[in-house]
Formats: structure tokens, C-alpha cells, sequence
């Protein structure tokens, strides 16, 4: 007898798959619909802004470097804001979707083994790049945080800030929050954690493409805090990593003298 046929009752829906115990109403493709977005979000909303600085001020200037920064600000949120709208403005619910939930002992666990795990991520980084023949791996000071920023307090303070609190609350949000989830429910938990990781480290050449040269050591933290928040399901734990992360970046850049 064909059952489906033969029923008064209709078929089941398929339960919306679930990623740390969230049920993931997103997929794949409003994943690839959200990278899209981000990345127009970084050629073209810095565009009214790029242009009459670009004509009025020297790169290296101090204006131009104040104003380069604050613009950063509204990408950041805008990054947030891609997150939100491919998820619960889309498919319903709150931001609990994106793993904003209390936080727990469980959470400051995680986001305890989810810093130290970046911080040998990046010691092993820095000591795999002396072999002989990867000196070209080496991500000169300069790059990272250019002299011009380092000598003046006030752009040291902005791009402080805008790393220690702009950068793990709305990268957590949307690579942890929104991208892992939405890859993991498909191609399962290992390929998600991979491919939301690697999609993190790529990113940062958006922002500063002279940091090609650590999308490795960036792709590997982003896996390591996506292992986090996969193994806490909440974004909480990756968020107080990454700020943890990057304030002893921060002060490191701060209380040193670089020398390339």
C-alpha cells in the first residue's frame, strides 16, 4: 500500500536542521547571498567617502587617516546588519538565532580554550614561518598597523577601538553567527567550521590587502573559534575570545618598537 497515497494525514515537513542545537533556518545560499553582500559592502559604501579624501589629502595624512578609520565604523555595523537581515528579519525570531544567549561558566570556558587555542594558533604560525624558503610568510609591523598610526595616540586610540569592540562583536556575529551555521546544516560540522575559517581569513584582505600574507594564520583562528562557538552555541564565547585576542594585539603594537 503506498502510505503517502493511502493517508488522510499529509507527509511530515522535514525538521529544519539544527547546528549546536539552534535550529538553522538559513542555507547555503543566503550564506553565498551574504558574502556578496559583504563584500559590496567593502568596495562600495566606502566609495563617497574614498573619493573626495583621496583628492583633498595625502594617504599617510592625519585627516585622511581619521576619516579612513571612522568610515570603518559603519562597515562593521553594516556587517552585523547583513548577519540579521539573512536570518531572523528573514526567517523570524531574534538574535538568539545568532547565538546571542546568557552567558554561562560553559561560555567563559569555551571562550577561555577558544583564546589560549589562538594564541598558539599564532606562535606556531610565527615559528612555522622561520623555516628556510617561508620567510615571504612574514607579515611585516608596518602592514599590520602603519607607522603613521602607531606614532599618534589619537589614530592608535580609533583603530583600538574600532579592533577591540567594533571587530569581535560583528565578525563573531556574522562569520561564527551566520556564515558556520548556515554551511554546517548542509555540509555538516567539520566542512563548516573549514569553510566559514577560511572564509575569515580571506576577508581580512578586504580590509588591508598587505595582510595576504596571514590569511593562514587567520584562517586558523577563525576555525579554532568556530570549533568555540559550535562546541558552546554561544556567540559569547567567541566574541570575548576575539577581544581578548585582539586587545593583547593592541597593547603588544602599543608598548613595542617595530622594527619593519
Amino acid at each position: 500500500m503506498d502510505i503517502a497515497a493511502g493517508s488522510p494525514f499529509p507527509p511530515a515537513t522535514p525538521l529544519t536542521p539544527e547546528v549546536s542545537g539552534r535550529a538553522i533556518p538559513w542555507t547555503p545560499r543566503d550564506v553565498l547571498v551574504g558574502l556578496l553582500l559583504f563584500i559590496g559592502t567593502f568596495l562600495v559604501l566606502p566609495l563617497p567617502v574614498a573619493v573626495p579624501l583621496a583628492l583633498f589629502f595625502e594617504p599617510d595624512s592625519r585627516p585622511f587617516l581619521i576619516i579612513s578609520i571612522a568610515v570603518s565604523v559603519p562597515i562593521y555595523l553594516a556587517i552585523a546588519g547583513i548577519a540579521a537581515r539573512m536570518t531572523f528579519v528573514k526567517y523570524g525570531g531574534g538574535w538568539n538565532l545568532l547565538g546571542i544567549l546568557p552567558a554561562t561558566r560553559r561560555t567563559l570556558g569555551w571562550a577561555l580554550v577558544a583564546f589560549l587555542a589562538a594564541m598558539a594558533v599564532s606562535f606556531a604560525y610565527g615559528w612555522f614561518i622561520q623555516i628556510p624558503g617561508l620567510e615571504f610568510l612574514h607579515q611585516k609591523c608596518a602592514d599590520q598597523v602603519p607607522e603613521s598610526i602607531r606614532s599618534d595616540r589619537l589614530l592608535l586610540v580609533m583603530s583600538a577601538f574600532l579592533a577591540v569592540i567594533f571587530a569581535p562583536v560583528c565578525e563573531e556575529l556574522y562569520f561564527r553567527g551566520f556564515v558556520f551555521p548556515g554551511l554546517a546544516r548542509a555540509w555538516g560540522p567539520a566542512a563548516g567550521i573549514a569553510a566559514s575559517g577560511i572564509l575569515f581569513g580571506s576577508a581580512h584582505m578586504l580590509g588591508n590587502p598587505a595582510l595576504y600574507k596571514s590569511v593562514i594564520q587567520f584562517s586558523a583562528i577563525g576555525i579554532v573559534f568556530a570549533v568555540a562557538y559550535w562546541k558552546s552555541g554561544n556567540i559569547f564565547s567567541t566574541i570575548l575570545a576575539h577581544f581578548t585576542f585582539n586587545l593583547m594585539g593592541i597593547i603588544l603594537i602599543a608598548s613595542t618598537t617595530c622594527q619593519d
